[in-house]
């Protein structure tokens, strides 16, 4: 994502007319709304924050996404392992598993045999949509088995730079002092970090990763972003009638923005609905 957290506030003061922060002086305030309305947009749009991931499944059929998912959207192919390079392996499709609990009712028991014996390669996954961070694969695996998910992520947190220190290789900087490297912010975690890279430092001994400092959403949500910390702004000044409708005007803004992101996903899709059904039930 290319659009910084500082053009988003600055865009923010300008429309309200306050670029000196004087009537909204917390920035910080400013980065908690825009974090707020990253959530929001991942919850209306969930494909916002998609991750393509290889994970390793643990044994048996039911099986979670990452801890940092919000819902799994998509389960796509087996894979060698979760590394990035991992080699692709049998595809998966999704099946109802109403169907499968009346066809093998003990295909969740290790010791069943037959078709739904437990393997190390996966054929079919079913999902609830009131269970959104689980799914169970069919048959059940072993824990060696790792399979390709797309999944809703949290978005990350983000910040804005603006009085942050640019780190520089060699620099000595001082315990709790905050830098920005490559659009992330990190603190500080000691008295000298002369020639510790912080984007190197694993284990956080030096440097302790803060937050992004450009939008952890694809930029095309950038206005629907800044019409929501506008909505947040005019709420806290609402005793004014007047804020009162301007919040109530840029909250419908930022929520006709998403919903009018998705008529449009749904439109202009790779494979029309119709041609998918079609395709999975052999008539084109």
């Amino acid at each position: 994502m290319t659009i910084s957290v500082q053009s988003i506030i600055e865009r923010v003061q300008a429309t309200l007319q306050d670029t000196t922060g004087l009537r909204w002086p917390v920035v910080a305030e400013l980065e908690l709304w825009i974090n707020d309305a990253q959530r929001e947009v991942s919850l209306i749009k969930p494909d916002a924050t998609a991750k393509n991931e290889s994970i390793a499944l643990v044994a048996g059929t039911k099986q979670t996404i990452p801890a940092n998912g919000n819902r799994l959207l998509n389960v796509i192919r087996n894979m060698s392992s979760a590394a990035t390079d991992a080699t692709g392996g049998r595809a998966i499709r999704a099946v109802d598993r109403e169907t499968l609990d009346s066809q093998t009712p003990d295909w969740h028991n290790p010791n069943v045999t037959g078709y739904a014996a437990h393997t190390g390669v996966v054929k079919h996954f079913m999902y609830d949509d009131s269970n959104p961070r689980n799914f169970y694969v069919y048959p059940g695996v072993d824990p060696s088995a790792y399979i390709e998910i797309v999944y809703s992520a949290n978005p990350e947190a983000v910040a804005t730079s603006s009085g942050v220190t640019a780190w520089t290789n060699g620099a000595t900087f001082t315990a709790d002092a905050f830098v920005v490297k490559d659009s992330v912010k990190y603190q500080s975690q000691q008295g000298s970090n002369t020639g510790v890279d912080p984007a190197t430092d694993t284990d956080n001994s030096h440097w302790l990763k803060v937050a992004i400092t450009n939008l952890a959403v694809p930029d095309i949500f950038a206005n629907a972003i800044m019409n929501y910390v506008l909505y947040m702004a005019y709420t806290k000044e609402s005793e004014f009638a007047a804020n009162a409708q301007r919040a109530s005007t840029h909250y419908g803004l930022f929520t006709n923005a998403l919903v009018g992101k998705a008529a449009v996903d749904q439109a202009t899709q790779p494979i029309p609905p119709a041609t998918v059904r079609s395709v999975q039930q052999g008539v084109a």
